[in-house]
C-alpha cells in the first residue's frame, strides 16, 4: 500500500507542478485525505526570488483565469480509499 500511496503523491506533485506558470526554486506541498475529502495547497517561490506565493493567488498574480487547472484530490482519494480495506488500515475521522 505504500507503494501505491507514494504513486498517489507524485500524480499530486506533478499536477501542482503543471499549475505553476514559472520556473522556481522551492516548492511546498501540503496533501491532507480523509475519508470525506481532501485538499490539496502549495507555495511556492519563483526562481531567484524570496517572496513565497499561495497557489490560490495564482491567477490574479499571473493574469490568469479563476478556472486554473484543480487537482483531481476526490479521484486520488477514491483511488488510496479502495485499497485500504484491503491492507487493515483504520482511519479515524
Amino acid at each position: 500500500m505504500e507503494k501505491q500511496i507514494n504513486e498517489k503523491i507524485r500524480e499530486v506533485a506533478q499536477s501542482v507542478n503543471e499549475t505553476i506558470p514559472v520556473a522556481w526554486d522551492n516548492l511546498f506541498i501540503n496533501i491532507s485525505l480523509a475519508f470525506d475529502g481532501g485538499e490539496v495547497y502549495y507555495f511556492f517561490n519563483e526562481e531567484g526570488k524570496n517572496e513565497y506565493i499561495y497557489n490560490l493567488y495564482i491567477p490574479k498574480q499571473y493574469n490568469f483565469p479563476n478556472n486554473t487547472e484543480i487537482i483531481d484530490i476526490e479521484k486520488i482519494i477514491e483511488q488510496i480509499k479502495g485499497n485500504l480495506p484491503n491492507q487493515g488500515v483504520i482511519l479515524n475521522d
